[in-house]
C-alpha cells in the first residue's frame, strides 16, 4: 500500500510542476494540513488532505486534455 501511495504522489508533483506557479500556489493548501495535523484534528485535516488531492486530480485530468489536443 505504502509504494502505491508513494508512486501516486510521484506522478502527481511531476505532473502538476509542470504548471507555472503551481507549488506556490499549493503552499496554503499543504500549510491546511500541516496546522489540523498540529492541532490533532483528524477530520480537518482528512478535508483538507481530499480537498488537494481532488484540486491535483483535476489539474493533472486539464494536463491530459491538453496532450491529448
Amino acid at each position: 500500500m505504502c509504494q502505491f501511495v508513494y508512486s501516486a504522489l510521484l506522478v502527481s508533483c511531476q505532473a502538476t510542476s509542470r504548471l507555472p506557479g503551481r507549488a506556490r500556489a499549493s503552499l496554503p493548501e499543504h500549510r491546511a494540513i500541516l496546522e489540523a495535523i498540529h492541532a490533532g484534528d483528524v477530520g480537518r485535516a482528512g478535508q483538507a488532505m481530499r480537498r488537494l488531492v481532488q484540486t491535483s486530480a483535476g489539474e493533472i485530468e486539464s494536463l491530459k486534455e491538453e496532450d491529448l489536443a
